[in-house]
């Protein structure tokens, strides 16, 4: 009989505890979600209102006076097909249907616009867009690509993130604006006819503009975005601001979509076509 048999049961029970916590890698990490807020300051650290802060990600090697909020999309289809292209965002959500209607076998292009109204938003950012295919209720093609549109920031392209409040604060959460935030890798890149152009990767600078809309007045900030939550003070000083000439930063039209079939001339070689989808033409310079 064990000397001390009230401590059998308490000191077998321990036991047991401490073998089933062995496995215990510890508690989850917490993941916080993306957020950013802004504090707009005057010099002397006053809050200021009724600033604008518009949003430009640049995007290494191209001049920032160029782009515009546009893109082409090539594919072929070998047969008579209804063909569906729709549009998600970085975080695999349904943003729009770019074409959804029957199509004749050939080589084809769709054409699409950028705006502040549409949920196919303007601004320096990825989408991914796919192309389903079904013949006779058949699906007999599907294929997806990202998407890559390249903006200007001295024009009416640009995402507005807020109008600061009166405590001169601006709260942003949508992380798509953002695309350097998903691991997506280097992403192919091709030039205004369509050709490969090497690859390209963005930066993890954001560039966010502050505006008065009623002076006509703008300060670009170059504000450094991580994951998670970001708080940012950005200093307001209208001796330094710009005088914008080109007036009120209304954005740019809304998001249209037109289909173009491509003309080969007759004595030209024709492969036999075949299902394809092709990266897009952000067509930053025509």
């Amino acid at each position: 009989m064990p000397r001390f048999p009230h401590l059998v049961l308490p000191c077998a029970l321990l036991l047991a505890l401490a073998l089933a916590g062995c496995g215990d890698d510890g508690p989850e990490p917490v993941v916080v979600p993306f957020a950013l807020e802004l504090a707009i300051r005057d010099p002397a650290g006053r809050p200021v209102p009724n600033l604008e802060a518009k949003l430009h990600v640049p995007l290494p090697g191209f001049p920032v006076s160029a782009a515009k909020p546009q893109t082409t999309i090539q594919f072929s289809i070998p047969e008579a097909a209804h063909v569906a292209l729709n549009v998600y965002d970085l975080e695999g959500r349904f943003t729009r249907t770019l074409w959804d209607a029957d199509m004749t076998a050939g080589v084809r292009m769709i054409a699409a616009t950028g705006g502040q109204e549409e949920d196919f938003a303007p601004g320096s950012r990825i989408h991914r867009y796919e192309l389903v295919a079904t013949v006779d209720g058949t699906e007999t093609f599907r294929d997806s690509k990202y998407m890559s549109i390249y903006t200007s920031i001295d024009v009416d392209q640009q995402p507005v993130l807020g109008i600061s409040d009166q405590d001169g604060l601006i709260r942003f959460t949508d992380k798509t604006h953002f695309p350097f935030l998903y691991e997506l890798g280097p992403q192919p890149m091709v030039d205004e006819n369509g050709n490969p152009a090497g690859t390209f990767e963005f930066s993890d600078v954001a560039i966010i503009r502050l505006y008065d809309q009623v002076a006509g007045l703008y300060l670009n900030h170059e504000v450094l975005i991580t994951d998670g939550a970001n708080v940012r003070t950005l200093i307001w000083d209208v001796e330094k601001a710009v005088r914008d000439v080109g007036g009120a930063m209304a954005g740019p039209a809304a998001v249209a979509a037109a289909v173009v079939e491509i003309d080969t001339p007759a004595s030209a070689a024709i492969p036999p076509l075949e299902y394809e989808l092709r990266q897009n033409v952000p067509n930053p310079f025509n």
